[in-house]
């Protein structure tokens, strides 16, 4: 609590470059995702989000060395199994059609 009612204090200069990076490389990758969700089926895109949980849980172990509890793992492998198995029929269902002449 004490961290949510400090006041609130300029970051440093050095910080001030570190953010501003960090501002354009989300920019980009916003940028990178929304186009791919223009170009392609949601269904084909999506399960590449999926990979910001093993990041999520590395870049937490190693910046804070925290590691996420039994019940975050279960809810992240329940997410990342259903988006899977979304894909996994989504697949088989574009095999069962019969194919267009064109």
């Amino acid at each position: 609590m004490i961290f949510l009612l400090r006041a609130w204090e300029w970051p440093a200069s050095d910080h001030l470059i570190f953010l501003g990076f960090l501002g354009i490389l989300q920019g980009i990758g916003a940028y990178c995702g929304a186009q791919a969700y223009r170009l392609a089926q949601a269904a084909d895109v999506a399960p590449f989000e999926y990979a910001a949980l093993p990041l999520a849980i590395f870049w937490g172990w190693a910046v804070f060395g925290d590691l996420p509890d039994q019940w975050a793992m279960i809810g992240m492998c329940l997410i990342a199994g259903e988006g899977l198995s979304v894909y996994v029929r989504k697949n088989k269902s574009r095999q069962d059609l019969p194919l267009k002449n064109h």
